[in-house]
């Protein structure tokens, strides 16, 4: 998850840098035309739907133990790169470029491919054994390293409390005081007096 989540980002502040200069990697007497930037968009931002996604399904099935992630997973992504590339093109007048709407278009049909080809492999080609495998064996690692540390904890306190006890052997143990030794002794209710008014035999 990690080396995808850097690679996303890598591609994020190359994305970032390329829309928002006029003349980014272009000579001087180069001149996009419309279909040319069109295509450019999608493209970019296919790119940037497919690493996200994969960082999103790794960080699933790092969670699930190697189940596949649910549809919410993918649509998160699809929602994520329409809202970024509307952003992106309100932003870039500050840097000189004309706002299109026609690019916000191409944006989210390259994000929507990408989409798209992230679910279908993940469908049909990824094998969940496998994946369920790796990740049950990652999650059981953890799990020790977990039951480790808590016994460190349990045997830590258990060595302070035997210092303690050494040191003052009158002093009670936890369990003393939550668990009485002797039960508390129930005092017998006195019988009930009979009425003032009633007459006594004899």
């Amino acid at each position: 998850t990690f080396v995808w989540a850097m690679a996303t980002a890598v591609y994020w502040l190359f994305l970032l840098f390329v829309m928002h200069s006029p003349s980014a990697f272009l000579p001087g007497d180069v001149v996009l035309t419309g279909d040319t930037d069109y295509w450019l968009h999608g493209i970019a931002y296919f790119g940037f739907a497919l690493l996200l996604c994969r960082t999103a399904e790794t960080w699933w099935m790092g969670r699930s133990r190697g189940q596949n992630p649910p549809l919410w997973i993918y649509a998160a992504v699809l929602l994520g790169c329409i809202v970024y590339g509307y952003f992106d093109e309100q932003t870039q007048p500050l840097t000189g470029r004309t706002r299109e709407t026609a690019d916000w278009e191409a944006d989210i049909l390259g994000s929507l491919a990408g989409v798209c080809v992230c679910l279908v492999w993940q469908i049909f080609f990824v094998v969940e054994s496998h994946n369920s495998s790796y990740y049950a064996a990652q999650y059981e690692l953890s799990e020790q390293k977990r039951r480790r540390r808590r016994r460190r904890h349990r045997d830590h306190h258990r060595r302070r409390h035997r210092k303690l006890r050494s040191n003052n052997p009158d002093a009670a143990s936890p369990q003393d005081s939550i668990l009485p030794d002797t039960e508390p002794k129930i005092e017998p209710k006195p019988d009930a007096e009979p009425p003032s008014g009633a007459a006594t035999a004899g």
